[in-house]
């Protein structure tokens, strides 16, 4: 049996070809919901910008994050950096897999220009992860010399 399960809006079409690995039903629809969720997860976190990023003026691509200098704070943007880095990937990949999966032809759908965007994005947020990490150094580096400075005065 060469039937394949095609997917486009919601709807279920019966393809014929040996290029597509042989997927149920189920598979499809949970493909379908996991490139959902993920999306919806992405939108959801990048609403939830943690305090700094939210009352700052500049943008995320030219931020040094020069203003910061509790250890708090620094731990607060990076693991929401950090997440948001990871999910973006994820998606990515989960769109990757539903175009590969469900698009038979090679109709794009809007997806490439969504997929490029959000390859930016995850570049941006990866060079701030850099600037961020420079920044905890260079904070850690001012508390040992003050440290240091105390104990030896």
């Amino acid at each position: 049996m060469d039937d394949y399960v095609h997917f486009t809006n919601g709807s279920v079409k019966v393809l014929k070809s040996s290029n597509l690995p042989k997927l149920t039903i189920n598979d499809c629809a949970a493909l379908y919901r996991g490139y959902k969720k993920r999306g919806v997860e992405l939108e959801a976190v990048s609403a939830a910008l943690p305090p700094y990023l939210a009352t700052t003026k500049t943008s995320i691509v030219v931020q040094d994050f020069k203003d910061v200098e509790d250890e708090t704070t620094l731990r607060e943007l990076h693991e929401y950096l950090f997440r948001k880095h990871n999910l973006i990937e994820k998606v990515i990949r989960a769109r990757k897999l539903h175009h590969s999966h469900f698009f038979a032809i090679d109709n794009d759908y809007g997806h490439e220009k969504y997929l490029n965007q959000l390859q930016n994005e995850k570049h941006v947020i990866a060079r701030a992860l850099e600037k961020l990490g420079q920044r905890g150094t260079t904070v850690m580096y001012q508390q040992v010399i003050m440290y240091l400075r105390r104990i030896l005065n």
